[in-house]
């Protein structure tokens, strides 16, 4: 048989894939890791290294600068103090002694004075006071001395600081307080400078034996065969595992340090640096990394190396990698056994649900067995959703074959809102409940058209009979008009307008429960619901009717309608009369319709029965007119004479008019005022007069051409003119260049035919002119 992949079963595939998935990404990884193995374990060996040299050159760093603080507090105290009497001086003393007594890492401490600087009657630029407090065995002595009285010592200690002037820490050397040789030890010596005025006056200086970091560095050995040396600025060795190395140059044990590295330079710069050297004796490779020691604000750092066998890293290295990849195997096995279990766990379900689903592709979906579920994970997670699929699936069978039946009422729930199944079932339900919904609108809304239209036939045969008589006419229309819509009562309001000053709706057809009521009424425009009706020419229709409104009476009693609906009788916009109905039941929307649509052919007929009834009364008033025209005629003839004769005469007098109007214009000043003495218009006599053109004098008061002299009178004779009385009277005036003349004016006030003051004309002459005339 031939092997196909495909025809594995769940679980061995599964197996496969991952077993395989993870062993070539572990091939990969490990060989990744071991192609670049020897890189990577010299770059993690170097920053291992870096990292100890960082941290134990931070641990001597601090220890140097405890020491410095120290050495710049005797400074402080010095610098306060004077050098003028006994107490200062014994000051200094105590200053030194304390720092020996409280500090074991002191073997001494100085105070050096320049006399130029502290003492009286000294101007030569040498000699120096010297405090001295100096640890011998387990006494501290105390000194006092006079130095250098005779010249400074060139190239002494004490000539170079005085000479840079700056705060240092001296290179190791070896010297003894005793002058024993045999008591030598390798110290080193810091010290903070005294100035005043910015020159050299002294210094504080402490000696530090350097036994305490030979014990340090002795000790530094981060990696087997490791070891560290301390340098100091000049490139001797302050500390090194070998002490015969101790005082020593670099450059005399390790001469390719200097040449080929720079380690003294690197030193001296306070650069952190490393490399890789090769021993030529014992061939080996060492990996060495310095780090810089920097003390306070001292220029002359230290450093701090450590050297490494590269070997000893790599070895290391090699064993973790050996164990990477037992570590690794062991977790692929396990792996390879959790896979196969997980394995059968997750096909065990998938094959139970293979199965089921093949049922239901084939549409075997009843009495399915579910899956039983047990826990969370998403395989019982994918059972749940199978056994939520059968409940559905059996729930959709049942719900189709229901609405099979015709029961469209069934309630059906969709398993969510994305159930395509469900949705579009829920979705056909309602669109059969829809298609049988406007099936039975439809019925309805024909046998409402199919009422109406049989309606509007029989009133139309009614509205053909009776038409010479209105009152027939009117019962026949409300009877079948009550029955057919099958009210309780109606009525037919017709509108009365024999009297054109006066129209008003009567009653003229009442029917209720199968019998003609003889009613008379009468009702006003505007009066009432009926009135209103009239007015607005809308229909009115009402379901709570007060109680007092309108009763409907039987051989049972009387009792208040339900609805009651009242429709005017309006044809092109014509009002024509009323119909009210009133039911027990309420009045439906197709029938208060058809009444409209009645109602419309009703005012037809009733137009037409009006119609006829006013042209025989018109026709017969037409014979009676014409004999009155024929004498009007004669008369009218008559008056068109003498209409004509009246017309030439105004003519003539109009022109006659027009003679005078010319005349006064040429002859006199003529100007119109209006009540509030505004002029309004003016004639060109006037005008030249008091030199002023129209546009200047317009809406100009008269007030201001008169003189102040006449004032006081003219208010009074004007307001007699406003109250419409005629004036004459002579005024002197101003003209426009200041000339004062004396005008002889009449005021004549000018009214409408109410008698309401319009206008005044004023007509006037210059009596200056006779006064020339008379000379």
């Amino acid at each position: 048989m031939k092997f196909s992949f495909k025809n594995l079963k769940l679980h061995t595939k599964l197996l496969i894939y991952i077993i395989t998935t993870s062993f070539i990404v572990f091939v990969v990884v490990i060989s990744i890791i071991a192609i670049n193995f020897n890189s990577l374990i010299v770059t993690e060996s170097e920053k291992s290294a870096d990292s100890y040299s960082k941290q134990y050159a931070n641990q001597i760093q601090a220890k140097l600068n405890e020491s410095y603080g120290i050495v710049k507090g005797m400074y402080f105290a010095v610098q306060a103090n004077s050098f003028d009497t006994i107490d200062h001086r014994s000051q200094y003393a105590k200053t030194l002694l304390y720092a020996v007594e409280k500090h074991s890492e002191f073997s001494g401490c100085f105070a050096s004075l320049e006399i130029a600087a502290y003492g009286k009657n000294w101007n030569k630029t040498y000699g120096r006071f010297k405090y001295s407090a100096i640890r011998i065995g387990t006494n501290i002595d105390l000194k006092f001395d006079s130095l250098n009285i005779n010249g400074d010592i060139p190239n002494s200690g004490y000539f170079v600081c005085k000479q840079e002037n700056k705060n240092y820490l001296k290179n190791p050397y070896f010297d003894s307080y005793t002058g024993n040789e045999q008591d030598k030890i390798l110290m080193t010596s810091m010290g903070c400078v005294l100035q005043k005025g910015g020159k050299f006056a002294g210094l504080v200086e402490a000696d530090i034996p350097l036994d305490w970091f030979q014990h340090v560095v002795s000790d530094i050995k981060p990696y087997e065969n490791s070891y560290a040396f301390m340098l100091a600025n000049n490139g001797s060795f302050i500390a090194h595992p070998n002490k015969e190395y101790l005082g020593k140059f670099i450059s005399e044990t390790n001469p390719d340090y200097v040449d080929r590295f720079n380690i003294i330079e690197k030193t001296q710069n306070g650069e952190l640096f490393s490399f890789i050297t090769n021993d030529s004796i014992t061939h080996q490779t060492f990996y060495v990394t310095v780090t810089p020691i920097i003390v306070g604000d001292i220029s002359t750092p230290w450093s701090l190396a450590i050297v490494v066998p590269t070997n000893v890293i790599k070895e290391k290295a090699y064993n973790n990698l050996w164990l990477l990849l037992l570590i690794s195997f062991l977790g692929l096995s396990l792996l390879s056994i959790t896979v196969w279990i997980i394995a059968k766990k997750i096909a065990k379900p998938i094959i139970r649900t293979t199965k089921i689903l093949n049922k239901i592709a084939k549409g075997e979906i009843l009495d399915l067995e579910k899956i039983a579920v047990n826990s969370n994970d998403e395989i019982d997670q994918m059972g749940m959703s199978l056994n939520t699929l059968i409940d559905g699936l059996n729930s959709t069978a049942n719900f189709a074959n229901e609405i099979g039946k015709g029961n469209l009422k069934i309630k059906f729930d969709a398993l969510s809102d994305k159930d395509a199944l469900g949705n579009a079932l829920l979705n056909m339900q309602q669109s059969l409940i829809k298609v049988k919904e406007d099936s039975d609108l439809r019925k309805n809304e024909e046998e409402k058209r199919n009422w109406a239209t049989h309606g509007l036939a029989k009133f139309g045969d009614i509205l053909r009979k009776n038409t010479d008589n209105i009152n027939e006419l009117s019962y026949d229309i409300i009877k079948n008009l009550v029955l057919y819509i099958k009210a309780n009562q109606g009525g037919l309001f017709i509108v009365n307008d024999d009297n054109s000053q006066e129209s008003y709706l009567e009653l003229i057809a009442c029917f209720a429960y199968d019998r003609r009521k003889f009613l008379q009424k009468r009702v006003e425009v505007g009066e009432g619901l009926i009135g209103a009706c009239y007015l607005e020419k809308k229909t009115i229709f009402l379901t709570k009717i007060p109680n007092d409104y309108i009763r409907i009476t039987s051989g049972l009693g009387d009792e208040n309608p339900k609805s009651l609906l009242i429709v005017p009788l309006v044809l092109n916009g014509e009002l024509f009369g009323v119909i009210e109905l009133a039911s027990f039941e309420v009045f439906q929307k197709f029938e208060i319709e058809f009444v409209e649509k009645v109602g419309e052919s009703i005012a037809s007929s009733i137009a037409s029965t009006k119609i006829n009834a006013r042209t025989l009364y018109l026709l017969h008033q037409s014979q009676e007119q014409a004999e009155e025209m024929k004498a009007q005629e004669e008369e009218m003839r008559q008056n068109l004479e003498e209409l004509h004769a009246t017309q030439e005469e105004m003519a003539r007098k109009e022109m006659d008019m027009k003679d005078f109007y010319d005349a006064i214009d040429k002859t006199y000043n003529k100007v119109e005022f209006s009540p509030e003495g505004n002029i309004i218009a003016a004639n060109k006599k006037y005008l030249e007069l008091m030199g002023y053109t129209f546009e200047e004098l317009n809406g100009k008061n008269i007030r201001s051409f008169v003189s102040d002299d006449f004032l006081g009178q003219f208010e009074s004779r004007w307001n007699g003119i406003c109250a419409g009385q005629t004036s004459q009277t002579a005024i002197k005036s101003k003209t426009k260049d200041g000339r004062e003349i004396t005008l002889f004016i009449s005021y004549i006030p000018i009214k409408d035919k109410d008698g309401e003051l319009m206008k005044i004309l004023s007509i006037s002459y210059d009596l200056s002119i006779f006064k020339d005339l008379k000379l």
